[in-house]
């Protein structure tokens, strides 16, 4: 196991045998870290942190710090999955509420300088870019993108294949599968690419460009959208969850469609 004499791992610590640890790194009591993941310097993984297998975490990577309102005290883990990078300065803060959980999925990129808060939730193939800050209980799911200095609001969801564009301020629910730009941000369009990139068939990418020209121009209602895409054979489960989304935005607080959950929280 290649531990650096300069860091500091507790000796409760659980690493596999081929984890690398650089030096000046501090590695706490509770942190468990699967094969092949690698520390690379001024590293601090603190409270309760489980990283899977083959994550990279550059120099200034803090993880698993307590929440700003929180105490010490507060009990709460990070989860990483497999093959995640995170450059150099981000920081993500451990669960507290709920089930005490901030999980991040496999595969994602978080760029430097990006904050994770308490409690948020990254999907599979998530990438932050730089200085991106994500609010308390904040979930950004699979595939989705949040370009450079945009701030994501508490419990603003960002949905699948969604791609948010540069210096924004996100305070409401950004829909599935769409480009996201705008003072204020506003859906754009479909963004296909993404979609191509991430196999979704022809057929799925035409339902989907059908409900968003319904809905987000032609300005229909959720049920009448429904309604002329099942008359055209398009209201495909990709379309569906698009049009769902849009409904629980609705029936939220403030545009955010898990904003009750703070309500039964308190």
């Amino acid at each position: 196991m290649p531990v650096s004499p300069l860091a500091s791992v507790d000796p409760r610590a659980r690493l596999a045998d081929d984890v690398v640890v650089g030096p000046f790194c501090v590695v706490g009591p509770h942190v468990t870290l699967g094969p092949g993941n690698v520390l690379v310097s001024h590293v601090s993984l603190l409270g309760s942190v489980l990283a899977s297998v083959g994550n990279t975490f550059s120099s200034g990577v803090v993880i698993g710090g307590i929440a700003d309102d929180a105490s010490e005290t507060t009990p709460g883990e990070v989860l990483i999955g497999d093959n995640c990078r995170f450059h150099e300065n981000t920081v993500v803060q451990r669960g507290t509420h709920g089930d005490g959980l901030t999980v991040i999925g496999d595969g994602c990129r978080i760029h430097p300088h990006s904050r994770i808060s308490a409690d948020c939730r990254l999907g599979v193939g998530v990438r932050l870019g730089s200085h991106v800050q994500l609010g308390r209980d904040a979930h950004v799911e699979d595939h989705a993108s949040i370009d450079a200095g945009t701030v994501v609001g508490d419990l603003v969801t960002v949905g699948s294949c969604a791609q948010v564009a540069s210096q924004l301020n996100i305070q409401q629910d950004a829909p599935p599968y769409v480009r996201v730009d705008g003072d204020p941000p506003r859906p754009q369009a479909v963004d296909v690419r993404t979609l191509k990139e991430q196999g979704v068939s022809p057929p799925a990418i035409e339902s989907l460009l059908d409900a968003f020209q319904l809905v987000c121009k032609g300005r229909a209602g959720l049920d009448d959208a429904r309604r002329t895409l099942r008359k055209r054979g398009k209201l495909t489960p990709h379309a569906n969850y698009f049009l769902g989304s849009l409904q629980s935005q609705l029936e939220g607080r403030r545009g955010r469609a898990r904003e009750p959950l703070r309500r039964h929280a308190a």
